[in-house]
């Protein structure tokens, strides 16, 4: 199935409620790369090397792993009785990722290294600059890291309380109820299997916490280590 086959699947799914009611978790950001591909008219994975890989020097980063890079692939890991062990199961739509898939997703299947994550995540933390090159406008910045929930439509995010959702990010919007010691504005967004990042484009810091686990998402040691990194290069300034 290609991302276009994709996309005009999804639109004969009935809705889970009507527009602007609540929030849920859903495929938004999936059928985003469909919409990439016909205002561009490119492949989404064309799209996105020509304006933000390349520019950022991302070369690590893809819908696969060919195989000259194959032997620097990390490995994947479940518990399972109270023991780390590889996992080779087929989750969400993650695969081996030995050849370019027909379906690139809007919001799933990259492969990166925690280098080539880390100049995204900077860009971010500079507010859509990076090394003096713009990649994303600071319009299009601003609207992405505006909170876009009214506090009905907020009810799914007591696992992360201070949070609000913009553009396929969680924004810091209340920090003195939150469980993580960050601060207001920070924002980001964490991978089902542990590959975390938040960025703050008021205090310029950036944090990574990569695990590869599966189901880790927002996991206590992320909260733990953006806590600590604020504690000590924010708070004790």
């Amino acid at each position: 199935m290609t991302t276009q086959e994709f996309c005009r699947k999804a639109a004969d799914i009935p809705l889970m409620f009507n527009m602007g009611e609540k929030w849920d978790y859903g495929i938004s950001a999936d059928i985003t790369g469909g919409i990439i591909e016909k205002a561009s008219g490119m492949k989404y994975s064309d799209f996105l090397k020509k304006y933000i890989f390349s520019p950022l020097g991302m070369n690590d980063t893809d819908f696969y792993v060919p195989d000259d890079k194959r032997d620097r692939f990390s490995a994947l890991y479940s518990w399972n009785d109270g023991k780390l062990v590889q996992d080779y199961g087929n989750y969400l739509g993650l695969t081996d990722y030995k050849n370019p898939p027909a379906f690139e997703s809007g919001g799933a299947g990259l492969c990166s290294t925690i280098d080539d994550y880390a100049k995204f995540a900077c860009m971010l933390s500079n507010r859509g600059e990076f090394n003096g090159r713009r990649i994303i406008s600071e319009k299009s910045f601003d609207y992405m890291i505006s909170p876009k929930l009214s506090d009905k439509q907020n009810t799914l995010w007591d696992r992360l309380k201070g949070y609000n959702y913009g553009c396929f990010v969680r924004i810091m919007t209340n920090p003195e109820i939150s469980e993580i010691r960050t601060g207001k504005g920070e924002f980001g967004w964490d991978g089902w299997t542990g590959t975390y990042f938040c960025s703050d484009a008021v205090t310029g810091i950036t944090v990574l916490y990569f695990t590869q686990i599966c189901g880790a998402g927002t996991t206590r040691q992320a909260a733990e280590i953006s806590g600590i990194v604020y504690d000590k290069l924010v708070r004790n300034i």
